[in-house]
């Protein structure tokens, strides 16, 4: 989240008008950080490199929200029963619990191999 000072000083450094007033949208400013969504993993396919993990949220649920905006979600896996050192870094698909093909929660993305009950914890869920 980029904080109130950073984009004040970034306005009088690039924007020479005296009068600026700048209107923000707060909605997503102020409670972006309100909220973090722990989930599990509850399945695991491994499809040659890749790997597709199940979680017991999805897009019917928490993640509804990001269909329709634009939402940077941060995602830390922490794994429950091994070293993360351990652990190799690779490319990943999140679905929710639905079964449903559109229940994309994080698409095609770079994380730790976890396994079966592992967390996964997502930032950023104050918004909408």
């Amino acid at each position: 989240m980029v904080e109130a000072s950073v984009v004040n000083e970034a306005i009088q450094s690039y924007f020479l008008e005296p009068n600026l007033t700048i209107i923000a949208e707060p909605g997503r400013f102020f409670p972006e950080t309100a909220f973090t969504l722990v989930t599990h993993v509850i399945g695991k396919r491994v499809r040659g490199e890749k790997i597709e993990y199940w979680i017991d949220e999805g897009i019917y649920g928490s993640f509804r929200p990001t269909l329709y905006n634009s939402c940077f979600v941060g995602i830390k896996p922490l794994s429950v029963k091994g070293s993360e050192e351990s652990s190799q870094i690779c490319e990943s698909t999140i679905y929710g619990p639905s079964c449903d093909s559109l229940d994309a929660v994080a698409i095609d993305i770079k994380l730790l191999e976890l396994q079966l009950d592992d967390l996964i914890v997502f930032y950023n869920m104050g918004v909408y």
